[in-house]
């Protein structure tokens, strides 16, 4: 402690005592006016400050960024109300009308109430236009909350899960004009919640199939090439039997088992391929 310090604080002492001899009710007095005395003596480089001294105040806290606005609510919609997906209709190519055939709209559920109804429009390159193009089929299921498998359009060979109604039609009385399968494009009509029309297309053309013409046509195109082959084959040393015979002319089993796989994979993959409209894909396991 210093010299200034040390005759302050015996100055100090001196006082109290002296106001104690004179009376308790000056000790306060003397120590009020004491204490600023001793807080305003210089302290030098290297002495400890009083224990009582406060430590500097924190510096302010950065102000708080205001939160982003709201983005506007978009035309047409009710505040705190998020927008209803848009609808899409899917409809599996190659279905047989011996069936019910399925129709899926993804998005909000409809009911049987908002009476969907169904229509099937052609193409008419060569063809006429038929009279029960404009039939708007009703529904016999209407199944809402149901999941499917559904394949992407991105070119990925992948599915992906879709959820939606289900719709499933009667339309046997299709009139197929002796053909095996006719391309249309489906299109789903049905009343909105507030009593518009709404309408959803299906995003390409989908084929139906009429089985019994089909068969009928694969029969006959498979029976005209064989008769064609074995008409081909006459100039052969053995005739149509060479592809049943081996090379010294009697009978072989492998020759005759290819020939009827043949046959039977061929008729099997005409038949698919006359219903559906994507290209059958025939797996190596059969070619080989």
């Amino acid at each position: 402690m210093t010299e200034s310090r040390r005759i302050v604080t015996f100055a100090m002492v001196a006082l109290v005592v002296l106001a104690w001899s004179a009376g308790p009710g000056l000790v306060p007095a003397f120590a009020q006016v004491a204490a600023p005395v001793a807080d305003r003596v210089p302290v030098e480089t290297g002495d400890r400050l009083p224990a009582d001294v406060p430590a500097a105040p924190d510096p302010p806290a950065p102000p708080m960024p205001s939160p982003p606005a709201p983005a506007p609510a978009p035309t047409g919609s009710v505040p705190g109300e998020e927008p209803a997906a848009p609808h899409a209709l899917y409809v599996p190519d190659g279905q047989l009308v011996s069936h019910n055939i399925r129709v899926y709209l993804s998005g909000p559920p409809i009911t049987l109430d908002q009476a969907p109804r169904l229509k099937l429009l052609r193409s008419h390159a060569v063809t006429a236009r038929a009279v029960n193009e404009a039939t708007a089929y009703a529904p016999s299921v209407v199944a809402p909350g149901q999941t499917w498998q559904q394949p992407r359009q991105d070119g990925v060979d992948a599915v992906r899960v879709v959820q939606g109604t289900l719709l499933m039609f009667d339309v046997s009385a299709l009139d197929f004009g002796g053909k095996a399968m006719l391309r249309v494009t489906p299109v789903l009509t049905w009343k909105g919640r507030d009593g518009g029309a709404v309408v959803s297309v299906a995003e390409r053309e989908v084929n139906l199939g009429n089985i019994l013409a089909t068969s009928l046509w694969t029969l006959l195109i498979v029976v005209l090439t064989v008769i064609a082959i074995i008409r081909l084959a006459k100039e052969a040393p053995y005739g149509w039997k060479a592809f049943l015979v081996s090379g010294k002319g009697h009978l072989s089993l492998s020759m005759v088992q290819v020939a009827c796989w043949t046959i039977a994979v061929g008729t099997i993959v005409l038949g698919y391929g006359l219903v559906r409209l994507d290209i059958p894909e025939i797996p190596e396991s059969l070619l080989v």
